[in-house]
């Protein structure tokens, strides 16, 4: 990763002499005669109906470009495009992902209950219903007559709903209740979708094994290999999915995993006293080291002369030892969020240590610095070909929390002046993603204030936008273009007053080829004061539900 901060021309006459009219129209009679005979011919193609829709679009380009000619049949044809299901055939490699309507609590699907319900039987995806009715699968045209490849003709086709590619989702979340699902080509998710893992299988894990993963087919190319190679070149030049063949490119993918509140201070230091400095990172190490980009909101200066956690006697007053920062390092923390109302508890000097130790650490940082100016600049990333940029504001204080123009410390926010500042950055990265450190409320519905000052951003450009601020986790939002999840809840801080401050979400964002087209919801518990851990599946369901509730889905 990298970052930063910021034919002849129509005139025959030249000079004094011009040609005589007859020479002119020897040479126009010559061009003619002799072109047709240097011309080369124009390889012809033939596609099967089940070439997937944007493959039979990029060769439609190059057709539409005058580089090849459509042939009436396959005998005909000089090159035939068809699709196999075999994984191990040469050619571009599709990928389809089992998808439902974000708001959706299941994690996953079998394909055998897949399999079973294309032949009839939909009790096995009943679970995909919250209101106990069959399930409806809907299918763009093309991908339909795609996945017939794949599972032959099905039983009752009047158990699909069949869609335009691009009206696909819009129907499924209509009426998505009632259990809407579909297969749709990787490159082609959004936000909106879930994407449902298959036997396991996470396509949004770069790292998968796809070697037995049942949805997915190779675009065969039969002909000269010579031209075929030509037409394989052409196609991922014109597609855009480039050299590896496929819509599925794990070198195009970067997972950006965002968290809630870190604070290394009071009952969580006490902790890490008694059980080592890497102890709150306990069963979650792993799933933070896996991401790409790991984003941490430490809302904690280290100080040389923090005292033990005993020793704090102004209750809200923060600081963290330096020798916690090793608890960033080890969780593989790539991106720091300084945003936070607690910045200067210590003095702007233990902030300026802070900054020093980021930096000499190798992580970014952004929404603090050593000045206003330095803190209101945008942090960009650049991974697998992909460019984020992060900006983030703290709208609450303390007062001496915010950055002047002579003093360090968090981005004061100017709703003009932030809006502005997104709007720019959206012209210099493929991705915006914005924090806030909002007003503090302990419920999982955001405020009308919240809801309204969050879609400002998104509406600015921002294609994330996620509240920091919030000690308990909190619903979602689609709007303007942008995915809102008003707040993520503790990771490493120590309140247990109830079960809502004990539930956390980390959100991991899947960017792919410069877009972001997925989230997914990660969700934990803590029992003691610092160590969280993944949640079970009967709370993470209980989670899921209370939060899509709160989103009004």
């Amino acid at each position: 990763m990298t970052w930063t901060t910021s034919l002849v021309s129509p005139d025959f006459c030249r000079g004094k002499a011009c040609l005589a009219p007859t020479l002119v129209l020897l040479v126009i009679v010559t061009v003619v005669a002799v072109t047709p005979a240097q011309a080369q011919p124009v390889v012809t193609l033939w596609l099967a109906p089940a070439v997937p829709v944007d493959v039979q679009a990029a060769a439609g380009r190059l057709v539409a470009a005058g580089r090849y000619a459509l042939a009436p049949d396959a005998d005909s044809a000089d090159l035939r495009l068809n699709v196999a299901p075999a994984p191990d055939a040469e050619g571009l490699r599709w990928v389809y992902a089992v998808v439902a309507p974000f708001p959706t609590v299941p994690d996953g699907v079998t394909q055998d209950d897949i399999a079973r319900y294309w032949t009839g039987d939909t009790a096995p995806l009943a679970y995909l219903s919250t209101l106990g009715v069959p399930p409806t699968l809907v299918l763009g045209a093309g991908t339909y007559e795609t996945v017939r490849v794949l599972m032959g003709a099905p039983a009752d086709r009047s158990r699909f709903e069949i869609a335009p590619e691009d009206g696909v989702l819009d129907a499924a979340w209509e009426a998505r209740a009632s259990g809407r699902f579909s297969l749709v080509p990787f490159h082609r998710l959004e936000p909106r979708w879930k994407v449902l893992h298959v036997d396991g299988v996470n396509l949004l894990d770069p790292d998968a094994d796809l070697s037995a993963y049942p949805y997915a087919v190779t675009v065969t190319v039969d002909g000269d290999a010579a031209q075929a190679e030509t037409l394989r070149a052409d196609l991922a030049l014109v597609g855009g999915w480039g050299s590896a063949h496929t819509n599925r490119d794990p070198a195009r993918m970067t997972t950006l995993m965002m968290t809630g509140v870190t604070a290394l201070t009071r009952g969580t230091a006490r902790a890490m006293e008694a059980e080592g400095v890497l102890y709150p990172a306990g069963d979650l190490a792993p799933l933070l080291q896996s991401a790409d980009l790991l984003h941490i909101n430490n809302e904690v200066a280290f100080a040389e002369d923090c005292p033990d956690p005993e020793q704090l006697v102004v209750e809200l007053t923060f600081c963290s030892k330096p020798a916690y920062f090793n608890l960033l390092t080890h969780v593989g923390a790539d991106i720091i969020e300084m945003t936070g109302n607690h910045a200067n508890d210590w003095g702007v000097e233990a902030f300026y240590h802070t900054l020093a130790l980021y930096e000499a650490a190798g992580m970014g940082t952004f929404g603090g610095g050593r000045d206003a100016a330095d803190a209101a600049r945008p942090l960009i990333v650049a991974h697998n070909g992909n460019r984020i940029g992060f900006l983030g504001c703290n709208p609450v204080g303390a007062e001496r929390a915010w950055a002047s123009e002579s003093q360090g410390g968090s981005l004061r926010c100017d709703y003009d002046a932030f809006t502005r500042a997104i709007t720019e950055l959206t012209r210099a990265v493929d991705v915006v993603v914005v924090t806030q450190q909002y007003w503090e409320i302990e419920t999982i519905y955001p405020s009308a204030a919240q809801a309204n000052d969050f879609a400002r951003l998104a509406r600015a450009g921002a294609d994330i936008v996620s509240g920091s601020q919030s000690h308990v986790p909190q619903g979602f939002a689609f709007q303007h273009g942008a995915f809102i999840h008003y707040g993520l809840g503790n990771l490493f801080f120590d309140q247990l007053m109830n079960l809502d401050v004990r539930r956390l979400f980390i959100d991991r964002h899947v960017i792919y080829n410069g877009r972001h087209i997925s989230t997914e919801l990660l969700t934990g518990m803590r029992d003691d004061a610092a160590r969280p851990y993944p949640m079970s599946p009967n709370d993470r369901a209980t989670l899921l539900w209370r939060a899509f509730n709160a989103s009004g889905w």
